[in-house]
């Protein structure tokens, strides 16, 4: 054990003076850590499926890469020990100053799982706890003016615009895995979540002689407000404390807490031609979401006086199910069929606030049945066939369920409420396919067809920085996709990909949030995406080149409705935007250790080398996009988030 921590020192001493080295050399490119799809994403962490295994290994890591990338962190397993207890642990930092301008962030994720055998190995009990904390600022969506302007890397200055996040999240969770007899196990999983997210927005009052709003349509993200006054149910004046309403609503604080407790026990039935699944998952969920208003960054945070609403919700999500694997003729043909049963309660209860003059309390029950099942076929060796049919049902939630870019208050401006607003989603799955395997050869195809009912549509207010789910009427999503992979030995290969997709809505459809027409285009989805790459073996070095095509797609566009200020309204009008290809490579070299003495002593086995490069052509693309008419334009302009421009990344790890 001396040796190992010694190692253990070593190889730390190493890693800081790789990092240290590297610091000077890196080459101008971007960071994943930021992945912006409508809401700040701070880092999830380590997967909850690890599972201890039984050999010990230890494992410390480190690298460095573009606009001062660190990621670091360890992972110990250590085999059996005694009474069949086995424990695995991993730690992981990462922190950056961001790809985009003024979005540094700090991440930290913990993971532990304890693990028990009993029953001659054939039974275990699993302890498995999580948690990662994380703060940073968000890049913000803006004009594609400003980015002809300044560059794909803009991004609001911090006295003119600005959104800082918090969260803080842990689960824990019970596992156990029970060997009845050679024909049942059962198992069951218990577990608890708890989320604390906290978001400050802050938005320049004097935002609508600022050139930079200018430039986007007339506003800020989350601009101040300037009708805010004292109500019955707030007393906040932000005038008489400082000066005006927009001054009094500069800073906006916003926060979205969820705790979860669930259950899930399943039993498998193998008996001689089919194997039986008997399960359920049984959900419960309480949330709470409110935003303030306030002119200074030290914020109260009081119902009645400054609260813009504070919304406390419950959801239960119970479902039952069975599925069977029946085989009809061994090694030929097998269905699977399988049927849910799923009821969803939701409650939301309204505190008074600037968007409620009252509070009060609103739910809604639902309970319905989604079949499907599975056919495979084998009609001669290494070819499979198979088709499947399902119906799914997606429920609104509530409360935190809005996607968010900085702000939730356009919905509730509106008098937005979800249980009514937006009506449960049904899609009916076709699929057809054939999948070939033979010596290292894999070429698979499949065509599909998925309609909906009550499609589930979104409209983006970019004063406010939120948007909204609607229910849009029918539509239909059919395409197919194409995949091959081929291994000419076991360090030899190449792979690629294709896949299209036609989305249109098959019904016209007028509601509170927007408005869509028969045959208009589904936004948001690529009519096509394709992939290409190979890998190789060379000398003991692992090299693997592969690039990825995003297709053009429809995004929607939206405007001001009735001329109402803050309040946006989807019309149904589409505009194309153009797509990109995006190259990436990877290398990687280990060195065994073993063999030599000094390092053997110290139990110190294998060094890992490995370097990376996203977007190697330095591509300048926008990931996102939609179009507005802003509170200044007679036309509309369009928004964009940028894309990640090259990033660069070099990681040592050791193994113990």
């Amino acid at each position: 054990m001396k040796k190992t921590l010694l190692a253990l020192f070593i190889s730390s001493l190493f890693l800081f003076l790789f990092l240290f080295s590297f610091n000077a050399v890196y080459v101008y490119g971007k960071t994943s850590l930021k992945k912006i799809k409508f809401k700040a994403k701070i880092k999830k962490g380590v997967k909850i499926s690890v599972t201890p295994k039984d050999k010990f290994y230890a494992d410390i890591f480190g690298g460095y890469g573009a606009f001062d990338a660190k990621k670091y962190g360890l992972d110990i397993n250590t085999g059996r020990l005694q009474n069949n207890i086995m424990l695995y642990i991993k730690a992981i930092g990462n922190n950056s100053n961001g790809w985009i301008q003024n979005t540094a962030e700090n991440n930290l994720n913990y993971y532990a799982a304890l693990m028990k055998y009993y029953n001659g190995n054939k039974s275990n009990i699993t302890f498995i706890y999580g948690r990662n904390d994380g703060t940073g600022y968000m890049p913000q969506i803006f004009s594609k003016s400003l980015e002809n302007i300044y560059g794909y890397q803009f991004n609001f200055p911090m006295d003119t615009a600005y959104i800082y996040n918090t969260e803080h999240k842990w689960h824990v969770a019970f596992r156990w895995i029970n060997y009845i007899n050679k024909n049942i196990t059962f198992e069951n999983k218990v577990s608890y979540s708890y989320s604390r997210y906290y978001r400050v927005s802050y938005a320049n009052p004097d935002f609508q002689s600022n050139p930079l709003s200018l430039l986007n349509g007339g506003y800020l993200p989350n601009s101040p407000v300037n009708w805010a006054a004292p109500t019955m149910q707030n007393s906040y004046n932000p005038t008489a404390e400082f000066g005006s309403s927009l001054l009094g609503t500069a800073y906006h604080n916003f926060i979205n807490n969820v705790d979860k407790i669930g259950d899930a026990p399943m039993f498998i039935l193998k008996l001689p031609f089919n194997k039986l699944k008997l399960g359920g998952d049984f959900l419960s969920y309480s949330t709470r979401s409110a935003e303030f208003w306030y002119g200074s960054y030290n914020m109260p945070e009081g119902d009645k006086y400054n609260d813009v609403w504070d919304e406390y919700d419950t959801i239960s999500n119970y479902y039952v199910y069975a599925q069977d694997k029946i085989k009809i003729i061994p090694k030929k043909l097998f269905i699977e069929p399988a049927m849910k049963y799923q009821t969803i309660k939701t409650v939301a209860n309204y505190n008074s606030g600037y968007y409620n003059e009252i509070g009060g309390t609103s739910s809604k029950f639902y309970n319905y049945w989604q079949p499907s099942i599975l056919a495979v076929y084998s009609p001669i060796k290494n070819i499979d066939i198979y088709a499947v049919w399902g119906k799914t049902v997606g429920v609104p939630q509530i409360g935190s369920k809005y996607i968010l870019i900085n702000s939730e208050t356009d919905e509730v401006a509106e008098g937005y409420d979800p249980l009514m607003d937006e009506k449960p989603q049904y899609m009916t799955d076709y699929k057809l396919g054939v999948k070939y395997l033979h010596k290292g050869f894999l070429l698979s195809a499949d065509i599909y067809r998925e309609d909906y009912i009550n499609k589930s549509s979104s409209v983006y207010n970019p004063i406010v920085g939120a948007s909204v789910y609607f229910s849009s009427g029918t539509a239909r999503q059919e395409g197919f996709k194409l995949s091959a992979k081929y291994n000419f030995n076991k360090i030899w290969g190449i792979f690629a990909r294709y896949s299209y997709k036609n989305a249109q809505f098959t019904s016209n459809f007028s509601g509170t949030y927007g408005t869509v027409s028969a045959g208009q285009h589904v936004p948001y989805i690529p009519k096509n995406l394709a992939g290409l790459g190979g890998f190789a073996e060379i000398f003991g070095t692992y090299l693997k080149v592969f690039g990825a095509y995003t297709g053009t797609q429809y995004v929607p566009v939206s405007a001001l409705k009735n001329g109402a200020y803050g309040v946006y309204y989807n019309i149904n009008q589409n505009y194309e935007t153009g797509g990109y290809f995006i190259l990436n490579g990877y290398v990687a070299r280990s060195f065994n250790l073993s063999k030599i003495s000094l390092f053997n002593k110290m139990n110190l086995k294998i060094v890992k080398l490995s370097f990376s490069i996203t977007n190697i052509l330095n591509r300048q693309y926008n990931s996102w996009s939609d179009y507005i008419y802003g509170v200044s334009s007679t036309n509309p302009v369009q928004e964009v988030m940028p894309g990640m421009p090259r990033f660069v990344y070099a990681q040592a790890s050791f193994g113990f």
